[in-house]
């Protein structure tokens, strides 16, 4: 591997980890808030806004540096089958996303038929996000 490759390989971890940091605590977040006393939401809903601008520049690199290796690597045309599916989990787990985020500031302002979504859709984020690192893992070894 080139030093190039290392380094983007290195962000896109990182940025998984960003990404699964927001993926795992903003569930939690999420529960603590709908127990916990009506003086203790406001604090415990600070918290949301830093784990969501976390999770998406993780998301961010990881899409921009798994384009990079992708290119550089010549899977576009070459690439294992399971990649393809791995893109499509991939598609799956950024529209997740975008609707967990709208579903999310609706429950946030009070919507009760919102916040009763999102433990669904937070599983199905959580979901998604292991698919894609299963599906990386067997097409890339």
């Amino acid at each position: 591997m080139s030093l190039a490759n290392d380094l983007a390989l290195t962000v896109h971890i990182l940025g998984l980890f960003m990404g699964g940091a927001s993926a795992f605590g903003l569930p939690v977040i999420g529960a603590l808030a709908d127990k916990a006393e009506l003086e203790h939401k406001p604090v415990l809903g600070r918290a949301v806004k830093p784990l969501k601008m976390i999770g998406h520049i993780g998301l961010g690199l990881i899409l921009i540096t798994g384009v990079l290796m992708a290119t550089a690597g010549g899977i576009w045309s070459s690439g294992p089958f399971i990649f393809w599916i791995k893109l499509v989990a991939v598609g799956a787990l950024i529209a997740g996303i975008v609707v967990a985020g709208k579903t999310g500031a609706l429950a946030m302002a009070g919507d009760a038929e919102a916040a009763a979504k999102m433990p669904a859709l937070s599983m199905f984020n959580i979901g998604m996000g292991v698919l894609v690192v299963l599906f990386a893992v067997l097409a890339f070894n």
